[in-house]
């Protein structure tokens, strides 16, 4: 493997991404139909983990902040493992507020679709009321599901850069390995103060792995672009991976410009993946607040205001390099089990 003098691993492969995504669908509607054989009467059941994601949009002209949530499908495997590449799905009104607020929590939860398939960024379902939450899988699967990361130590981060033919991430896989683990305002920084030593981040032997994804970014939907590259990159590490996700305790997109939506992050809640519009990644901002929604962490509201409170990371993040320096508030500190720490002073930093 090459790498360059950044630490950092660059790869090129071609791919066509609705080969990719059609070709998968196809392999995951066979071996779901395996699948469901062992565990229910169903024979055309589609099965995934399900994932709550946030998703921020840039600010419009008047500086406002829009943001969604969606649930994310990561189908089962033959193995009975997870893939890396997610669909959204929209969950039936039976699928009750308990079993929301279990994926709301980072706890496994997996869907099962009768007769369900997968476009380019969808679950498509065909009969709703036959979707049902599987409690029976055995433990030897229930194992392999994805859990949310832990709260304290130091964790892998893995960094996926992916450039395209037509477009490639503004800040290059060396500045971006400064960004996020070595300069005095990166994430690993801001997080080591911010959670007083408990928490931190390295990076995993690849660095940032940059990934060449075979179609344009402009006019595509962010999910085609993260799902083809989540599927080559398997193939660039050493280990034996069913998604990169087990390469790392946390793994981060860079998607380049020019995809469609005006969108500008989005984080697994409880979960291991955040995917960045080109810039945002380098912005510790956006950063700490994606990375804060992997944590189990939700937005710092101030009366209607979804981002109203700007003391903490959850509030808004301004699309700034090396700015700012800020923590999360005390309720927030307290939800990420960083209570007990020295009093916070202005904007939720160290006294």
């Amino acid at each position: 493997m090459q790498r360059s003098t950044g630490g950092c691993c660059s790869f090129t492969l071609l791919v066509a991404v609705i080969g990719i995504v059609f070709c998968f669908v196809e392999c995951v509607g066979g071996s779901s139909h395996h699948a469901s054989n062992n565990t229910s009467n169903g024979i055309n059941d589609l099965r995934c983990q399900v994932i709550l994601n946030h998703v921020v949009y840039e600010p419009d002209s008047q500086g406002h902040t829009a943001r969604d949530e969606f649930y994310g499908c990561h189908p089962i495997l033959p193995s009975g493992g997870v893939s890396g590449q997610m669909f959204k799905v929209e969950l039936p009104d039976h699928i009750g507020q308990d079993e929301k607020e279990r994926i709301r929590r980072g706890q496994p939860v997996v869907l099962s679709v009768p007769g369900g398939t997968l476009s380019l960024e969808h679950v498509r379902i065909p009969n709703a009321t036959a979707v049902h939450v599987v409690n029976n899988l055995p433990d030897s699967s229930r194992r392999k599901l994805r859990i949310a990361p832990a709260k304290e130590g130091v964790l892998s981060l893995l960094p996926i850069r992916i450039i395209t033919p037509d477009s490639e991430p503004t800040y290059s896989a060396d500045r971006l390995h400064e960004v996020l683990f070595l300069e005095e305002v990166s994430l690993n920084q801001q997080m080591r103060r911010c959670s007083f030593d408990k928490l931190g981040f390295k990076p995993t032997k690849y660095g940032v792995l940059e990934v060449f994804v075979d179609v344009n970014a402009k006019g595509s939907p962010y999910s085609v672009i993260s799902n083809a590259a989540d599927a080559l990159a398997i193939e660039l590490v050493d280990e034996v991976v069913e998604n990169i996700r087990e390469a790392a305790d946390l793994v981060m997109f860079i998607i380049p410009p020019g995809t469609n939506g005006g969108w500008a992050a989005y984080g697994n809640v409880n979960g291991v993946g955040t995917t960045f519009n080109n810039r945002w990644a380098a912005y510790p901002g956006a950063q700490m607040h994606e990375i804060g929604h992997n944590l189990g962490l939700f937005h710092a509201k101030d009366g209607g205001n979804e981002y109203g409170d700007t003391t903490g990371s959850m509030g808004s993040a301004p699309d700034i390099p090396n700015y700012p320096k800020r923590c999360f508030n005390g309720h927030v500190s307290c939800t990420a089990a960083f209570e007990g720490s020295p009093a916070l002073g202005l904007q939720g930093f160290p006294l």
